[in-house]
């Protein structure tokens, strides 16, 4: 592997750690540390909220998805898309209002609120799930980092999870939902950049080599260029359920997007957010579906252990060194700031819903 990227990830670490060792220097209240005090900026709450939302899941999984599925995979995209929209033009205000009318710093605590009767039933069972469920979630995370390092760097998997189980560590801890917002800002950014500039660069080669995604989508295999899959009836309509059931997935049930909402600190901040979030998430999964589809098209005929890796090997593949660890760090943001916010949730919701709780009624 060229020193070249493993200096640029080993800066990009230290960077990430930086921030939030400049944070925990700040004297930070309770609320402050769980839900920023009110005090950050809609615009990077909303590239805070992408970047928490689209994991390794959209820079790896959907683009290997494409590239093994062809045009039908698109659906998964425009349910989500739906999704993401509905949730910011819908729910972000609500979500907005609720916290500081409730003065509530989580989703469980708001509903404590509500239900005061059944408030420690309420409180005791959603932590208990949130730690349940968000244990597997973030173990995943760690996993896919490990899984990144080894494919990248050669890195046995172990060591590279514990690397970033550290990094994710110390970004939470430090500096709480503040570092982890403007950390997730920072690695947003490199998300959508890796998800715009990489198909650019690969339909450059694709048109200077005189190759056609429409042809490549037709020798790959059958129903490949079929915008449905080739299914009809039952099996089409079972095939548009699954794909847009993605949008029911953001409707105020992930407590860590959910958070951002609640972070918002007025209606003018909500409009900037939900522009940047749906820009962003058009430009990202539109750039996803590209890289799947040229790379298909660019590397034809060749067989993938694992096509979860199609994006880091274009990118090593079309880039120079020093351009491809910038891109690479994409993917390692991506995993970072799921995992960071995943922590804060799961810390969050123990030491206010449990340990802090005093529920107000509605």
């Amino acid at each position: 592997m060229n020193s070249i990227i493993i200096v640029e990830f080993i800066l990009y670490c230290l960077f990430m750690l930086l921030v939030g060792y400049l944070f925990s220097r700040r004297e930070i209240s309770h609320s402050g540390f769980l839900l920023g005090g009110k005090q950050l900026p809609g615009w990077a709450l909303a590239f805070s909220e992408r970047a928490t939302g689209e994991s390794a899941w959209l820079l790896l999984g959907y683009t290997g998805f494409v590239f093994t599925t062809g045009l039908s995979a698109i659906w998964v995209a425009v349910g989500i898309t739906i999704g993401i929209a509905f949730a910011w033009l819908f729910l972000a205000k609500r979500f907005m209002n609720a916290a500081d009318k409730h003065q509530v710093l989580t989703l469980p605590g708001y509903l404590a609120t509500r239900f005061p009767t059944h408030s420690k039933i309420i409180l005791w069972m959603s932590t208990i799930l949130i730690v349940s469920f968000m244990m597997f979630y973030f173990g995943a995370q760690i996993a896919g980092a490990g899984k990144t390092l080894f494919a990248v760097f050669n890195i046995n998997p172990t060591v590279g999870a514990l690397l970033s189980l550290v990094i994710i560590i110390g970004l939470s801890y430090f500096g709480g939902f503040i570092a982890v917002v403007w950390t997730d800002m920072v690695q947003s950014i490199m998300m959508l950049i890796t998800l715009t500039v990489l198909p650019l660069i690969a339909l450059f080669h694709i048109n200077a080599a005189d190759l056609s995604i429409s042809e490549a989508l037709v020798s790959a295999g059958p129903h490949m260029d079929s915008w449905t899959g080739g299914m009809v009836g039952v099996a089409l309509g079972l095939l548009l359920f699954n794909n847009f059931a993605w949008f029911f997935g953001f409707l105020g049930g992930q407590p860590q997007l959910s958070a951002r909402f609640m972070a918002l600190k007025n209606e003018k901040e909500v409009k900037t957010a939900s522009i940047v979030a749906i820009v962003w998430t058009i430009l990202a999964y539109g750039g996803a579906i590209l890289i799947g589809l040229t790379a298909l098209t660019l590397y034809q005929g060749q067989n993938f252990a694992d096509v979860e890796m199609i994006l880091p090997y274009m990118v090593l593949d079309l880039f120079p060194p020093w351009i491809a660890g910038l891109l690479l760090a994409g993917i390692a943001a991506a995993i970072v700031s799921t995992a960071d916010s995943q922590l804060l949730v799961i810390t969050s919701s123990v030491s206010e819903d449990i340990f802090n709780s005093n529920p107000k009624k509605n």
